[in-house]
């Protein structure tokens, strides 16, 4: 099927809808249509754009309008955003096969394109970061993301009551994975002497514990810089804080925890990936938690009677008399979830 041969109606709304759109602003540009080596029709034009040209065409796809058109650099291996799949790739923009409709055409692509370009501009110094219209999980938001500090509910905590312009001792452990580095608070020794210890017995077991520096910083001031290790040193000693010969240190200012990699051999310091605590949210409802109280007895506890003890534990209860006359053998191990 070739769409704007056999639908000409909207053929001819997508060519209107584009001239109308360059005749009202200034910031585009219309260049000509053409067709490609696999017959799909493509408009291409420049837009005007945060001080500078973008030259770029609207590709309509072969079943157009089921799916929408993409914007993408013309001649061009650049890449202009972020939000690119790839340099010389096309744009993600506000519209896409995820909240795509018929009612929506190339020249609200070509809208969105420009206010993209527009608001994120090209330079790092000029430009603002542009939400993505996609909605990420925690896991996907850390890909690429080496190393990670994991912040509790009980840390969150402890540093609550830690005043501002405090420099204090901290331990922290981390895991060494192939593509990534996991690492939590340990311990730290708080202003009153006491030491706080994170409560999980198997901590230790999970990896090394090194030194860390952990401060908390003064509300409303900015950040300290990350260009060197030397302006990082700078910016803390402002502030009166001493910062020790430690390759983590995790700055505190009101409720947010930054973490940030030190390197005395490289004058480098970059801030890292924090996991924040975990909202606390009851894992069973009230009907559920009454469960706890209760106490169930099994008679059976094979293929059948084991998953059955499995599934109630899972649904909070907590007490069981499990009755069995079998002894535990091998080729018992295959079918038994209690083995």
């Amino acid at each position: 099927m070739i769409w704007y041969i056999e639908n000409y109606q909207r053929s001819r709304r997508e060519r209107e809808g584009l001239e109308a759109l360059a005749s009202r602003v200034d910031w585009l540009i219309p260049i000509g249509w053409r067709i490609d080596s696999s017959v799909r029709l493509i408009w291409d034009a420049d837009i005007a754009a945060a001080g500078r040209t973008f030259p770029l065409s609207l590709r309509y796809p072969n079943h157009f309008p089921l799916s929408p058109p993409v914007v993408l650099p013309r001649g061009s291996v650049e890449r202009w955003s972020s939000h690119q799949y790839w340099p010389s790739g096309e744009l993600c923009l506000e519209y896409g096969p995820d909240n795509w409709h018929s009612d929506l055409t190339g020249a609200d692509m070509i809208e969105s394109a420009h206010r993209l370009l527009q608001d994120e501009g090209t330079a790092p110094d000029q430009g603002s970061e542009v939400a993505s219209r996609h909605e990420t999980t925690r896991g996907q938001d850390l890909r690429g993301k080496f190393t990670r500090f994991i912040a509790t509910r009980a840390l969150a905590d402890a540093l609550a009551s830690v005043p501002e312009g405090t420099m204090l001792p901290a331990t922290a452990i981390g895991l060494l994975h192939e593509d990534s580095y996991v690492n939590m608070v340990s311990s730290i020794t708080m202003p009153d002497g006491q030491t706080w210890r994170e409560a999980f017995p198997q901590l230790a077991t999970l990896g090394y514990e090194r030194p860390i520096a952990l401060f908390r910083w003064q509300a409303g001031a900015p950040l300290p810089p990350t260009d060197s290790l030397t302006a990082f040193r700078a910016s803390a000693a402002a502030q009166d804080l001493v910062l020790p010969a430690v390759k983590h240190a995790i700055l505190v200012q009101l409720c947010r925890i930054h973490a940030y990699f030190l390197s005395e051999q490289d004058d480098t310091a970059s801030e890292v990936s924090v996991i924040p605590p975990q909202p606390y949210a009851s894992r069973l409802d009230e009907d559920h938690v009454a469960l706890a109280e209760r106490k169930v007895a099994i008679v059976g506890c094979g293929s059948l009677g084991s998953k059955i003890a499995a599934m109630l534990a899972r649904s909070g209860i907590s007490g069981f008399l499990l009755v069995d006359d079998d002894i535990l053998l091998p080729d018992c191990t295959s079918r038994s979830r209690l083995a």
